[in-house]
């Protein structure tokens, strides 16, 4: 290959010496294009932040590179897992938030997350501000059920984050034996009068004993009219959760109907 050295070899056999993706971008091999350098890196393998801080050092372009290897040890560790706050703070101090804000929505920790979010709640006074800074700290899908975090934040802020919590149920869920932190949504909701925001917690986020016992409850409602009860239903009816795979998508709907009714 041209312009590269000739020892370089990407598994690090005994034809060369082997070098790390750092190692090649660094000033002292100017005639190795660092991003050429990188792509001969790319293997489906994690860095860790020690190796993610010092590319990020020599090369303040190769964020995308950095997103595609992420640490995913908070897969296992949970909340002893480790961002790499590090490297978030050098990105800010570079004026890099769109880099500093995808890491932290990749790898915060919900404890820090919640208290992040309260604290808008507490600063932000106007409503669409708050909602935009929730969603630009708002976790990567699959950090983990954020039910307690969106309870926390309706008690705080009440109608103003509906909108987001909204948006979101279909990263609250509920236990197989317990309706868990998606009952104490759709509960609180429930409680407070926040019809629509009851009834998509109940369809997306609870399980199905938790729906029908939902639906349930609105069948045998005695204290509303009917027109009421109604509309209710009508909220309640719908898609539960939908995956999308390219061309191909696949949806969820509790059909439990007929065994409440009756």
């Amino acid at each position: 290959m041209d312009g590269w050295p000739k020892t370089v070899r990407p598994c690090g056999t005994d034809q060369g010496t082997p070098l790390s993706p750092r190692a090649l971008i660094s000033p002292s091999r100017p005639h190795v294009p660092r991003q050429a350098a990188l792509r001969r890196f790319d293997f489906p393998f994690p860095l860790d932040e020690a190796a993610a801080l010092e590319i990020y050092t020599e090369d303040p372009g190769c964020g995308t590179y950095l997103l595609r290897h992420l640490d995913w040890g908070w897969v296992w560790a949970g909340e002893d897992s480790k961002p790499w706050r590090r490297v978030v703070e050098l990105a800010r101090s570079r004026g890099d938030e769109s880099l500093a804000w995808s890491l932290y929505r990749a790898q915060i920790q919900l404890k820090d997350w919640r208290r992040d979010a309260l604290e808008d709640c507490r600063t932000l006074r106007d409503p669409e501000a708050l909602v935009a800074s929730l969603e630009r700290r708002h976790p990567r899908a699959g950090r983990g059920n954020l039910g307690d975090g969106f309870i926390q934040l309706l008690e705080s802020r009440g109608e103003d984050v509906i909108p987001y919590v909204s948006r979101h149920l279909g990263q609250v869920y509920g236990g197989y034996f317990t309706n868990g932190a998606a009952g104490k949504l759709a509960t609180l909701a429930r409680k407070r009068g926040w019809r629509e925001l009851w009834a998509a917690a109940a369809r997306i986020s609870l399980p199905e004993k938790g729906f029908n016992a939902e639906l349930r409850g609105e069948l045998e409602d005695g204290k509303i009219s009917v027109d009421e009860q109604r509309a209710n239903l009508a909220l309640l009816a719908g898609v539960s959760r939908e995956w999308n795979f390219g061309p191909i998508g696949f949806v969820r709907r509790w059909r439990r109907f007929r065994r409440c009714s009756g």
